[in-house]
């Protein structure tokens, strides 16, 4: 009986740590936003392949930190003294969901995160532009005051200039 409680006890140990190697292949975190990321063992070497997208300040030998610097996908790679892979992922900086505005001008639009302020995701410059504007708006924060009056829904409506 004694034995057969220690088998068990070492497959499930062995599943929660194979379980908990293999869901550390990514990293979703916002725009100026910061992630804590805890390694298997001591970091020695930290790379990152696009800086512009996230930086990692090293916290403690155990220990990341990872803040979103602008939108996209990059690579990161942390590796112990001995050359092992402590993580090997893509961190993705990605916008939130909520309170997004989508400006359309003639056939371009532009994504605006907009959470306290608005920030564009891309312009017109990249891709030209006509003489309609429309803004489509998303808020699905329930506590806002608009929330009676159908928060959480896409609108349009003409707009005067495609600044926001």
């Amino acid at each position: 009986m004694r034995r057969a409680a220690t088998a068990v006890f070492l497959a499930l140990t062995l599943t929660f740590v194979a379980g908990a190697a293999f869901s550390a292949d990514g990293l979703t975190v916002g725009v100026n936003q910061t992630r804590r990321l805890v390694l298997r063992g001591t970091a020695s070497n930290v790379i990152v392949s696009d800086p512009a997208v996230a930086d990692v300040t090293v916290l403690d030998t155990h220990s990341l930190l990872v803040m979103g610097r602008g939108y996209g996908a990059t690579g990161l790679l942390v590796l112990d003294r001995g050359g092992r892979t402590l993580f090997d992922g893509q961190i993705l900086v990605a916008a939130p969901e909520a309170n997004r505005v989508t400006l359309h001008h003639g056939n371009q639009s532009v994504d605006y995160a907009c959470a306290p302020r608005c920030q564009a995701l891309g312009s017109f410059a990249d891709q030209g532009a006509s003489n309609s504007t429309t803004t489509t708006t998303t808020n699905s924060t329930p506590a806002a005051p608009a929330a009676a009056a159908g928060a959480g829904t896409t609108t349009s409506a003409p707009a005067a200039s495609p600044g926001i």
